[in-house]
């Protein structure tokens, strides 16, 4: 069984390694994008086999949506999911200093659309707020109006709604245009 010390060395080499190996390939894929700007006049050939032996049997433990997000931004090609390969942009300025300064290793994955629900979002942020309010380590740095919280959580709540407003909102039957209308709460105030 290895021991404590050699567990702890180990895995700082294999880290250093591992940044090392980051580097490389960064320094690795700003060379092909100068060849795809530069001397290979548009050939996207070092690209696309760069690609090909990255994902080739899904071995590689390397981020591929960050090296393809980084192939788009600086070396001057697209994704062409139908042919499964790269192609040169068109109209592309080549940045040597951003790509450098720029490695791959830093681009994150895209992420995936997520429809935009408002009642989770509003519920989300009430619930937010009212942890801000009760958070009294940091109650100085919270800004949260609490009249206006209140006004916020009134309003969305659906027992306030008035009777016609649920109707109208959840009903999907034709209406009878001889029925009672029923006013507002506040209309019938007034």
């Amino acid at each position: 069984m290895t021991n404590l010390k050699t567990l702890n060395a180990r895995t700082e080499t294999l880290l250093r390694a591992s940044t090392q190996v980051d580097k490389a390939i960064a320094h690795h894929l700003c060379e092909i994008a100068k060849h795809v700007n530069g001397k290979g006049n548009g050939d996207v050939s070092a690209v696309n086999y760069f690609w090909s032996i990255l994902t080739a049997g899904g071995k590689s433990g390397l981020r591929h949506d960050a090296i393809g997000n980084w192939l788009i931004a600086f070396c001057g090609v697209t994704w062409n999911a139908e042919k499964k390969r790269y192609n040169r942009k068109k109209d592309f300025t080549f940045d040597l200093r951003a790509a450098e300064e720029s490695p791959w290793y830093t681009f994150t994955k895209q992420s995936a659309f997520k429809p935009f629900d408002l009642d989770k979002a509003l519920a989300a942020l009430i619930k937010r707020a009212n942890a801000a309010l009760e958070d009294a380590e940091h109650a100085k740095e919270h800004k949260v109006n609490k009249d206006m919280l209140k006004r916020i959580e009134a309003l969305l709540d659906p027992k306030a709604l008035p009777k016609t407003a649920e109707v109208a909102e959840t009903s999907n039957e034709d209406t009878d245009t001889d029925a009672e209308v029923t006013e507002a709460p506040e209309a019938q105030a007034a």
